[in-house]
């Protein structure tokens, strides 16, 4: 997947399985201020490598890592 197909994998998955319609939100809009808790967060990530056919949860993946969907896109980019 290049970035704009992770981006846009990430904006679906948060308007279908997180937020309310109609919430606005940009690729820096911070992940806690869109209500994800950690349940949310494991499930986007086994979304999106099941999507991507990369492990994501197993190549070091930080706090740091999962700020916002930015910021989840450039780390995914520099996993195998």
């Amino acid at each position: 997947m290049n970035k704009f197909e992770i981006i846009q994998f990430l904006s679906d998955f948060l308007k279908q399985e997180v937020l309310a319609n109609g919430v606005q939100f940009t690729e820096q809009t911070p992940f806690s201020t869109l209500g994800m808790d950690s349940y949310s967060i494991i499930n986007m990530l086994i979304a999106l490598e099941e999507k991507s056919g990369k492990s994501i949860i197993e190549n070091g993946i930080k706090n740091e890592h999962i700020i916002s969907v930015e910021t989840f896109t450039e780390f995914v980019l520099t996993r195998n």
